[in-house]
């Protein structure tokens, strides 16, 4: 050591730590050349889904594309498989949606050729549509022409469907006997009901004669699903029946719609009278029509 230096410590002090940050900054030259020999030796792959492989020091280039590949073949492996069940929902879906056509179009092909079977349906839309325009302007009815509130209503709704009970038992007793019957002989009744509906006042009279409605309502439903169910083949009834309802479902919303529209411009007694002389004059021309035609209509639906 220099005299000098020891004569004068705070110098030597200097000297000393000026020697420990030249020996620190040579230990992290070493240490960041060890991490670049490190970085060089070391090989990481990308796979498609965002996945790192990385290969350990002496690994070779053939190892991490071996690896690549992998990863890849796996990655096409789950794309094909979703596309695979994405065409397999859409197969079915398409399949379904032929064979639904496929039925409704067979359903239609079947009722067009059964003559009989159609103008029963036919006659049955006639009678739905009126039926359903009665009830739907009952209750104003009874609140603007009668003056009758909730409690006649609950009443007539009662009666009402009592008669459908009643019809039941009937037809369970003289079922072949009234399937013999025109179905004209059941639409006329309801329709003088109809017309009684405008010219009367009387409630009981009303809530009485109303029972003829459920009477008849009950018999002829009854009787047209039971032509159904025995005429169309078995493997095909329930398709036969689905697209007879929804035919008839339209005609009901028909005859509401008629009904109420007549109803609110000419109130509902000229709405009652309108469908007492349309629904039996329309069932006459559908049968006279059916006749011209050779269709058998002395049978009820």
């Amino acid at each position: 050591m220099d005299i000098r230096v020891a004569e004068h410590p705070s110098i030597w002090v200097a000297t000393q730590v000026f020697r420990g940050r030249r020996a620190e900054r040579r230990a992290d030259r070493c240490a960041d050349r060890r991490a670049d020999r490190c970085e060089e030796r070391t090989d990481a792959v990308k796979t498609p889904d965002g996945t790192d492989v990385v290969m350990a020091p002496g690994s070779t280039g053939a190892v991490a594309a071996s690896r690549r590949t992998d990863a890849v073949a796996m990655h096409g492996r789950t794309d094909a498989e979703a596309t695979s069940d994405g065409t397999k929902q859409t197969a079915l879906k398409t399949r379904m949606s032929g064979s639904f056509l496929r039925d409704m179009k067979a359903s239609y092909t079947y009722i067009r050729s059964n003559k009989g079977l159609m103008a029963a349906m036919i006659l049955h839309c006639i009678y739905m549509g009126g039926q359903n325009g009665a009830n739907a302007i009952y209750y104003p009815f009874l609140e603007t022409v009668l003056k009758v509130g909730p409690e006649s209503f609950g009443v007539a709704v009662s009666l009402y469907q009592g008669a459908n009970l009643a019809a039941g038992f009937l037809l369970a007793r003289f079922g072949d006997t009234l399937r013999r019957q025109p179905a004209t002989r059941f639409i006329i009744p309801t329709a003088m009901v109809w017309i009684s509906y405008s010219l009367n006042r009387s409630v009981p009279v009303v809530l009485t004669v109303g029972m003829i409605e459920g009477l008849t309502l009950s018999f002829l439903s009854n009787l047209f699903m039971t032509r159904i169910q025995e005429e169309a083949p078995t493997e095909m009834t329930g398709r036969v029946w689905g697209l007879a309802t929804s035919i008839v479902s339209a005609s009901e919303v028909v005859g509401i719609l008629f009904a109420g529209a007549i109803a609110g411009r000419f109130g509902p007694p000229v709405a009652y009278c309108t469908l007492g002389v349309m629904v039996p004059l329309l069932a006459l021309i559908s049968n006279a029509i059916n006749k011209t035609r050779g269709v058998p209509v002395s049978e009820n639906q």
